[in-house]
């Protein structure tokens, strides 16, 4: 029998609370005599027969796809009883998700990760996003492909992936673009011109922010601030990526239609 192996990951912070729920998923596992392992575990064990189990909500997927980029083994993601656009399968489905991953009736979905390629690297899955750090309206200077286009006057800005187009970008008006375009998307945040809208951009384009200010801080889906100090950033549609266990084509399409409550009539 090949063995297969799991790492069952959640944020510390969640783990009282969804106690029930991974000892629930640990017999599940067992059942269909999986070997649960660490995270650390994952990078001496074949890859082909290995995957990070993602309990909770799009911010622990978050998380579980940094390490999925730097251990090449891919995520499958389990509600914890949280909305999300990245999960795939409820607890309650999770036998009849790991027969068919046994059975090789999966896909692979990648995301491409957004990179800051400065001395600092950094990868984003969702977006990166530029605030004040004493709530004021910022200014940023954006050059595209080493050409000026435009200096932002905003509360923020975002700078996202399509994956991250159902995110913050969303919320701040930007557009939804399916998970497989590869593009990149700013969006500024509450703009000071109302003429001021979202701009899809080529994979190919490199981005530039040049804050005109030295208390503008900048995020990565939604980690910990970072002060620029006056500091440019550039950003690039990355070739790192994230792969994701899929079982169904129309996920996302069912997502935009049960999530975001698109009836479909009026």
């Amino acid at each position: 029998m090949v063995e297969r192996y799991c790492a069952l990951y959640c944020l510390d912070r969640k783990k009282d609370k969804l106690s029930a729920q991974i000892e629930s998923i640990t017999r599940t596992l067992q059942q269909k005599n999986f070997e649960i392992v660490t995270i650390e575990a994952l990078e001496n064990l074949p890859k082909e027969q290995s995957f990070i189990l993602a309990l909770g909500g799009d911010g622990t997927m978050l998380r579980a796809s940094q390490l999925s980029r730097s251990l090449h083994v891919p995520v499958l993601g389990v509600s914890g009883g949280y909305l999300g656009f990245l999960l795939e399968v409820e607890e309650k489905d999770l036998a009849v998700a790991l027969d068919k991953y046994l059975a090789k009736d999966y896909f692979i979905d990648k995301r491409n990760f957004l990179e800051i390629c400065d001395k600092d690297i950094a990868y984003a899955l969702n977006e990166i996003t530029f605030k004040s750090n004493n709530f004021k309206m910022i200014e940023l200077d954006l050059y595209l492909n080493d050409m000026y286009l435009t200096t932002y006057k905003a509360d923020g800005l975002i700078v996202s992936t399509s994956t991250g187009s159902t995110a913050y970008n969303l919320s701040a008006g930007g557009p939804i673009i399916f998970p497989d375009t590869q593009v990149l998307i700013i969006t500024p945040i509450c703009p000071h011109s109302l003429t001021v809208r979202s701009l899809v951009l080529s994979s190919k384009d490199v981005i530039k922010v040049v804050p005109c200010s030295k208390d503008v801080n900048y995020s990565v889906d939604g980690n910990d601030e970072i002060l620029l100090d006056g500091q440019s950033l550039n950003i690039i549609f990355s070739n790192k990526y994230v792969e994701f266990i899929r079982f169904s084509k129309k996920a996302f399409i069912d997502g935009l239609r049960n999530k975001l409550n698109w009836s479909g009539k009026i």
